[in-house]
């Protein structure tokens, strides 16, 4: 799905977005090594860096942004 339909989709509760491209393996795309939090904050979105229980700001590069390869990760 493109980032604009994962976003709209991601509004829900506890739910991340991350791109398939980002894991460690194809089999397995939850295997992320970071998560995207989408906000309607100033604060920018949330980007959880899972290895190192880290935030930061997220800045999307260009295949990012054009990407269709997103899909939705829901947290408890």
């Amino acid at each position: 799905m493109t980032l604009s339909e994962a976003a709209k989709q991601c509004n829900a509760e506890y739910r991340r977005i991350a791109r398939k491209s980002w894991a460690r393996t194809t089999r397995e795309p939850c295997l992320s090594p970071a998560v995207i939090e989408p906000t309607n904050s100033p604060c920018k979105c949330v980007v959880w860096v899972l290895e190192k229980n880290s935030i930061s700001e997220w800045t999307p590069t260009l295949d990012d942004l054009i990407a269709d390869d997103w899909f939705i990760l829901k947290f408890y």
